[in-house]
């Protein structure tokens, strides 16, 4: 698992049809092993580049980002959270993109946290996570492992102005959008006043914010393997 936790993951090199899947703020190409564990078998190439903590206003991580599906050509893109936001960016590139819980904002409080941050952020240069996820499921908090257990304020500002410019995107190709009403982490009322309109959605009402290590992520996995034979 560790080369999950630090390094770019490349499943099936040999093969044609490739996807890129992007992890999560703070997070690592293990956010998404589940799934691609499971496309592996699929006869899919999958890689998972692992990015760089987002700086400035973001563009170190959505120029890695950028810099990935340029190199593979991917048919589709899977992105988790900070990947998602990536993803709806980077959507215009590719023919289909599965969204997982999107990170567009703060469920509440979000012009407050990012104000509040840019104010502390010379007097508090780095916020501890909490927990090792959000995860509502016990077994699969258990399993899942952050890539770190803090962050530095200004990649909380930059990780926002990530969101912010995903919010004024479109997505103009087909879309499966899957998300948890109860995430305290990315906001779902702004995922779907977004994407609702133009997307398959499939709603997760007992996960939380980690979705392929949470309740539903079998019925989740199947439904992204379904999106993608379409």
């Amino acid at each position: 698992m560790n080369e999950w936790l630090k390094e770019t993951q490349i499943l099936n090199p040999d093969k044609e049809k490739t996807l890129v899947m992007l992890h999560g703020f703070i997070g690592s190409p293990y956010d998404l092993k589940p799934l691609a564990e499971v496309l592996k078998a699929k006869d899919y190439r999958i890689v998972l580049p692992f990015l760089p903590v987002p700086k400035g206003e973001g563009e170190n991580t959505l120029d890695a980002a950028k810099q990935v599906v340029e190199e593979y050509s991917p048919s589709a893109l899977v992105g988790f959270s900070m990947g998602g936001a990536l993803s709806i960016l980077l959507s215009k590139y590719v023919s289909r993109v599965v969204l997982l819980a999107p990170y567009l904002g703060l469920p509440m409080g979000d012009q407050a946290a990012t104000k509040g941050a840019y104010l502390l952020r010379k007097v508090i240069a780095n916020i501890p996570k909490f927990s090792s996820g959000r995860i509502a499921c016990k077994k699969g908090l258990e399993r899942y492992e952050p890539r770190a257990y803090s962050f530095e304020t200004a990649s909380f500002l930059a990780l926002q102005e990530i969101a912010l410019r995903a919010r004024g995107c479109s997505v103009e190709v087909p879309c499966l959008w899957a998300h948890a009403p109860k995430d305290p982490v990315a906001s779902y009322k702004r995922a779907e006043k977004k994407l609702a309109a133009h997307s398959e959605h499939l709603l997760l009402p007992d996960a939380h914010h980690v979705l392929l290590y949470d309740y539903g992520h079998s019925t989740l996995i199947e439904r992204a393997v379904g999106f993608f034979k379409e």
